[in-house]
């Protein structure tokens, strides 16, 4: 019921809808639709009212539920929204095994147990940011699974720069970067069987419309959102929603193995390229120029001895963006 006055209202965003119109074209009492309006109106939704006029919706409100993802996005897609979670990813993990399809999304408006790589916490027990998973079941081999984060992370810059008109910065393998900090991470988790994918959960957490005493003190050094960068607000739904196109076309060329199309999207947004970093593994930290990634997604470097070396984990840092040390 309530969708279906949404409907109607959003169809006419800006003007009246009379409430005898309402009654007729959803099929119930005007008793019905005023208490259907009034929980709305107790979800955040601004509904104005007028005696004589009816209805109307006084402005784009970003309200981030199952309604307001889905009426941006191809309605093929399993979608599975929680107001509240511990963690998307979590949640997805629980999902997956008994989805039948090769691509879901999850979404919460709220997480209390975020969780960044390296198991630190992401901040994101807020409604300010878009917290969401995907769950992917390509057809791949377990080694050839980091080219899925790298493609993420590509998406998540389409995205971006769709909406907002900018282009942001992937700090490799995951972190996007946008005037020398932070404001989106993702965390990829997979589950094999017998040697072969059995599903991947590619978790991602954007900063929107943070300002920066949302953030802790510590983080606050680090990180941003869309809003500081750009001084723009769009609806979390849409963003989530342009995210699962962007993310599914980024699968595909994933698993076409479409070395054009990383390559491609790699040279716009990386923000490691070109440039000396700190790379660290297994406790041992290397200086070495960046010169970009393989076909697998995995790092290429070389150092003063002009040695190469090809990296498929690790924690880097790059001078001016996050404190090069």
């Amino acid at each position: 019921m309530k969708s279906k006055i949404l409907d109607v209202l959003h169809e006419n965003e800006g003007g009246y809808v009379s409430g005898q119109r309402l009654c007729k074209e959803i099929g119930v009492s005007r008793t019905a639709v005023w208490k259907h309006i009034r929980l709305l109106l107790s979800e955040g939704y601004p509904i104005e009212s007028s005696p004589g006029k009816g209805y109307r919706l006084k402005e784009k409100a970003d309200i981030l539920n199952e309604y307001e993802i889905m009426r941006f996005m191809d309605k093929t897609t399993p979608l599975y929204f929680q107001k509240t979670t511990e963690s998307t990813n979590a949640l997805a993990k629980k999902i997956a095994p008994g989805e039948q399809g090769k691509f879901a999304l999850i979404a919460t408006e709220k997480q209390t147990g975020g969780r960044g790589r390296l198991g630190r916490m992401f901040e994101s027990e807020n409604s300010l940011g878009a917290w969401c998973s995907f769950i992917l079941k390509p057809n791949m081999e377990p080694e050839e699974a980091l080219v899925i984060t790298v493609a993420s992370a590509i998406a998540v810059c389409n995205t971006v720069q769709e909406l907002y008109g900018v282009e942001p910065g992937i700090k490799w393998p995951n972190d996007i970067i946008m005037g020398g900090k932070k404001v989106c991470g993702i965390l990829s988790e997979m589950s094999c069987e017998t040697g072969a994918v059995e599903y991947i959960v590619v978790g991602i957490g954007i900063n929107v419309l943070q300002q920066a005493n949302d953030f802790s003190e510590e983080l606050s050094k680090t990180a941003s959102s869309l809003f500081m960068e750009t001084g723009c607000r769009r609806a979390r739904a849409e963003i989530i929603a342009a995210l699962c196109y962007n993310m599914r076309e980024a699968v595909e060329a994933v698993e076409r193995k479409d070395a054009g199309w990383l390559g491609k999207n790699w040279s716009r947004f990386t923000a490691t390229d070109g440039k000396f970093i700190n790379i660290w593994k297994n406790g041992l930290k290397a200086t070495v120029f960046a010169e970009g990634i393989d076909e697998k997604g995995r790092l290429l470097t070389v150092d003063e001895k002009k040695e190469k070396s090809v990296y498929s984990s690790g924690e880097i840092s790059i001078r001016g963006i996050n404190g090069y040390i």
